[in-house]
């Protein structure tokens, strides 16, 4: 129940319900613990919104997460968390991936009241985002598209990107490249980059065959593992594009543990431009995504005044160029 419809089971105005959670010490002990057991009997708790509001305290914005180990991810999350400091408002991540039951996640949110959701994930639970929807609580969709089209995104142009990357190993002379990419999902960016190096290499006059594919995960031992599936089929590829910075980091240390030196034998461009490409060495070269703006344009998205229009926002990529791939 709402203070309104508490107030009325315990026949008192709404703001003497106020005064009471309030500590008010000009409320009769009679009155006071009236209410007390009118408390107890209900349960009854003013909501967090209402107790901000009374504090004075901002909503907070509330991420949602599938998982707190994928580097680029914890990069856009900190990002997320500097802007909320800027904002006096706090953040709160809530762990959510479709394995879960996803009525957990959405009566958490609904117990948060908070100014909006961000999702740091695509694709997806397609009920999951409904739900989320139905709460009327604004909605973006953080590095990667929704799974429905009807919320809010902010995010590179995968395919484009993709493109271009490819295009930069292929003026490097680089013509038998291999991939590694996290699973190609219809909507995922993995689909849309292996596009992009399609279209890439088709207006050079190449193909891409299949096998110059392994399919990972975004982490550091799924890079290692895909980088040891393209040595194992001898393609004879001089360079790998790989789709994470954190799986560029495994696929480069499988290269050394084999002997393979890079960039003089295969070189490798990574994707993202996380805080991971600057630890590897040689220091990645690879395509960057504007962290700190997602973040903030994301955020920005769901505070915008006068209600929110589905939008997506694509910003624009660059090309780290730095150690680890070579001109033949």
């Amino acid at each position: 129940m709402n203070i309104r419809e508490f107030a009325a089971y315990c026949d008192v105005s709404p703001a003497t319900i106020s005064r009471y959670f309030s500590g008010s010490a000009s409320m009769s002990p009679e009155l006071n613990e009236r209410i007390r057991r009118s408390v107890q009997k209900t349960g009854y708790q003013p909501s967090a919104k209402y107790q901000r509001r009374k504090s004075g305290l901002l909503e907070p914005i509330v991420t949602v997460i599938p998982y707190l180990h994928h580097r680029f991810q914890l990069d856009i999350l900190s990002e997320l968390q500097k802007y909320c400091d800027e904002l006096e408002r706090s953040m709160l991540i809530l762990c959510y991936h479709e394995k879960q039951e996803p009525s957990v996640c959405l009566t958490r949110i609904r117990a948060l009241s908070p100014a909006g959701v961000v999702l740091l994930h695509e694709g997806g639970d397609t009920l999951f985002y409904k739900s989320l929807s139905d709460l009327r609580i604004p909605l973006v969709v953080c590095s990667g598209l929704s799974a429905t089209r009807q919320v809010s995104s902010v995010r590179i142009d995968d395919l484009a990107a993709a493109y271009d990357g490819a295009n930069y190993l292929l003026r490097l002379g680089h013509r038998n490249i291999g991939i590694i990419s996290d699973k190609a999902e219809a909507i995922g960016s993995g689909s849309q980059r292996i596009m992009g190096c399609r279209k890439a290499l088709a207006d050079a006059g190449l193909a891409l065959p299949e096998e110059n594919i392994a399919y990972a995960w975004y982490s550091f031992e799924d890079g290692y593992r895909g980088m040891e599936t393209l040595l194992g089929r001898n393609l004879g590829i001089t360079a790998a594009f790989v789709f994470s910075d954190e799986m560029a980091a495994g696929a480069m240390a499988c290269l050394h543990d084999h002997g393979v030196k890079t960039p003089d034998d295969i070189s490798v461009l990574g994707f993202d431009n996380g805080s991971q490409a600057l630890e590897t060495r040689p220091a990645l070269s690879t395509v960057a995504q504007p962290v700190e703006q997602i973040a903030r344009r994301s955020i920005d998205k769901l505070l915008e005044p006068g209600g929110q229009n589905v939008e997506s926002i694509t910003l624009p990529h660059t090309i780290a160029i730095r150690e680890s791939c070579r001109k033949l």
